[in-house]
This record gives C-alpha cells, structure tokens and sequence, in this order.
C-alpha cells in the first residue's frame, strides 16, 4: 500500500473519528441531566449484557476474515466467497445469539424487568451482522465507512436533542440508537457489494460451521479479553445498582473516547498493511511496528495526565453534579488507553500476524482471571471504584505479558530511538514519502 494512502486512510479516520466523538460529547451533558445515574446505569448494563452476542456475531472477523481478504484482494471471485462465507457464518451465529439472549431475557429479572430496552438494545446486533466493517478494513476503504458512521452519530445526536425531554424516554433512546445504526449498516452492506462487485453465494451451513470452528482460538481469545472488560459492568450491577453502574460506566464511556478517536483508528489502518509487511519481510513489519509504538504511547501518556489531572472539572462539565461521585473512576481509568494501545499493538498486530494466537489466548486468559477475581473482592466492598481498579490491572497485567513473551522470543518492541519524539517525528516522516 502506498504511503500517501496510508497517511489519507489515518488522517481522514482519526478526524472523522474525532467528529464521531464530539457529537455525543454534544449530547451526552444533556442525556446525563435527563436522565440521570440510574437510567443511565440501567442503559449501559443492558448494552453491556448485548455485547457478548454483539461479539459472538462479529466472531473476531474484524481480524482473521481482514487477513484472508487481504490475501485475495485482487481476485474479483475469491473476493465473493470470502465475503459469502463470512457474512453467512455471522447469520448463523446471529440466530444462535437470538434465541439464546431470549431465553436469557427471560431467566434474569433485570432484563425482564425492563423488557423493552433489551429488545430494543438486541436489535444492534443486526447492525453487528451487516455491517462489514472487515471488509471495509481489508480493503483500505475505511474513510467510507468512517463517513456513515459519522452520519449514524450526526442522526442520533440530532434526533435525541429534539426527542429526549424527561427520565421515561430512556427506552426511545435505545430504541433510536438501534435503528440508526441498523440503518446505516444496511446501506454500508448494499454499498460493499456494489463497490467490490461482490456476489453473494449460498454457503452449507456445514461450510459455515467449520469457519467458526477453524477460527475458533482468536474468538476465544476476544471472549476472555471481554471477561474483564464489559463483565465489569455486569458483574457490577448483579452486586451492587444500576446508580453504581451509572458512575462506573460514565467515566469509563470518557475513557472510551480516547481509545475510539485516536487508537482504534491506527489499529485499523496498520493491521493489514502490518500483515502485508511482516509476510514480505519479517523485520521491515516489526521496525514499523517499533515506530508505531511510540505514536500511541505518547499521546496517551500526556493525555492521561491531563485526565488525571482535571478529572473533577471533566466529570462536573461533562456529567453535573450527579455524578460526582464518578471522579475517583476516571482518576484511576486515565492510563487505560496508554495499556490497551500497547497491548493492541503486541497483541493484534504482531502476535496475530505471526501467527502466535494460541500464546495471545494465554495472555488474555491470565488477564481475564486477574480481571474477575479482582472484582469479585472488590466490588462488594468499593462498588464502582472496586472495579475500575480491576479493569485496569487486568489491562496492565495483560500489556506487560504481550511485552514479556514477545521479548522471550526475542521480539523487542521497545527501541530508545523512536522514543525520542524528535527522531520519531522524522522517520515518520521519511516512511510516509517513500
């Protein structure tokens, strides 16, 4: 992939993603006052709970459907059937997950207590089924994608500002934060086939079954990654109230912005171009990713200081009054998106593309057990804060295990070089004329 377009695909997805993150920045002042710690608690635990079907649908695609893709970018046919097999694979997953999470809504009285948010919160997950965000990724047409997800967020900001008026809308703004997702992912999906002349062809189900099966290590991996991360908030309200899950989950949705504005969209751009460079040649592939490193790290470091530093100013302007008691949270999550940068770039982009995925388990098995015993001690005695130590141990915990194997199989990340900002300004520089 060329340079220019590299530089064009992590310009245009870091301002849109800007973009995407100041509209809720617009709306979530007003949401928070309206609707308050509770509802708010009540709307991030149901979205939470989705999450493990969302994740089940998506099947860890987003990275191994991207390496095959990317192996048959050129071949207009081979291109169909990867497509095919994928989408037919997450239709399959898709009504396991629907008949499961029903019988799941059933069985716990906190989703059927409030039955219709959890129909309304499921039905992101067929967004999750036509949004083909891998393929978008495979392809480097991420600014395209970038764009409807913008408009998703322009529309639902729009539509929440003139809607929302007091504390029983909850249940239309999850109605409306499904629907508009659902639609723009049905005109990404149409869009894909066209741009790509894409066919989608009948796959067995036997076919099917055995893609979920052979990529079966990666989706464990991102299930036990999601063991310390969204079961924080369940665990959370199943110990303690949704006014807890409130506080926890609006410092964590701050903490969030950072990681969904800045390194999600490095991740994206460099995942295939990482895959393409350490296959044609093992050590050009990891001096980009040492270059890389510092890009993330910096930034996230100074911006967890500033978070740190003006915690209580962010929280009182963001939030009010009501949830001050979410200071403490975001105190202790400022680092969060220094870990999880590192650890996607030891973790996603070099021990998958070198094909370490069983070691990569073992890293996100050790985290996950740390995240869960963690907060099974504290959080009946801290409540919120109990688990926002957790999640960041067992963000750390994990970081330093990527580093320590990958050093122990003489992969240094670390290079004194590109730490220095001066240096690494150049060098990026010169990789982006090239």
């Amino acid at each position: 992939m060329h340079a220019n377009k590299l530089r064009k695909n992590v310009l245009s997805l870091g301002i849109i993603q800007i973009a995407n993150y100041v509209l809720p920045l617009i709306s979530i002042p007003i949401v928070a006052r309206i609707l308050g710690p509770e509802k708010i608690g009540t709307i991030n635990f149901i979205q939470s709970f989705v999450t493990y079907f969302t994740l089940l649908i998506n099947y860890g695609f987003n990275i191994t459907a991207v390496r095959r893709m990317t192996a048959v970018s050129d071949n207009e046919e081979k291109r169909s059937i990867v497509f095919s097999e994928v989408f037919f694979s997450q239709l399959l997953l898709f009504i396991v997950s629907l008949t499961v999470f029903l019988l799941c809504m059933m069985a716990i009285p906190e989703l059927y207590k409030e039955w219709k948010v959890s129909l309304f919160t499921f039905a992101i997950c067929i967004a999750t089924l036509l949004t083909q965000e891998w393929l978008f990724q495979a392809m480097q047409e991420l600014p395209k994608i970038a764009i409807l997800n913008f408009l998703s967020k322009l529309s639902f900001t729009v539509l929440i500002l003139l809607i929302l008026h007091k504390q029983a809308d909850y249940v239309l703004y999850s109605f409306l934060f499904s629907t508009v997702q659902i639609v723009v992912a049905a005109i990404s999906f149409f869009w894909s086939i066209k741009r790509y002349r894409l066919r989608l062809y009948r796959i067995p189900i036997r076919a099917c079954v055995s893609l979920i099966l052979n990529e079966k290590t990666f989706f464990f991996s991102l299930i036990v990654i999601n063991l310390y991360t969204t079961t924080n908030v369940v665990l959370l309200r199943f110990m303690t109230n949704s006014q807890n899950v409130g506080y926890f989950t609006a410092a964590q949705k701050l903490s969030s912005i950072v990681l969904l504005v800045f390194i999600i969209p490095f991740r994206q751009t460099f995942f295939p171009h990482a895959s393409k460079a350490l296959k044609e040649n093992r050590e050009r592939g990891l001096s980009l990713a040492k270059k890389l490193l510092p890009v993330i790290a910096w930034p996230a470091f100074l911006i967890g200081i500033t978070t740190l530093t003006f915690s209580k100013q962010i929280i009182l302007l963001v939030y009010g009054y009501k949830f001050q008691s979410a200071i403490p949270v975001l105190q202790i999550l400022a680092f969060l998106p220094l870990f999880v940068g590192l650890s996607n770039i030891g973790g996603l982009i070099i021990m998958m593309n070198l094909k370490l995925d069983q070691l990569y388990f073992k890293v996100t098995v050790v985290s996950a057990i740390t995240g869960i015993l963690l907060n099974i001690i504290l959080t009946p005695v801290y409540a919120y804060v109990g688990s926002a130590v957790a999640l960041l141990s067992s963000e750390a915990t994990g970081t330093f295990l990527i580093f320590f194997y990958l050093y122990k199989k003489g992969i240094n990340l670390i290079d004194i070089t590109y730490l220095n900002p001066i240096k690494l300004n150049r060098l990026l520089l010169q990789q982006f004329k090239r």
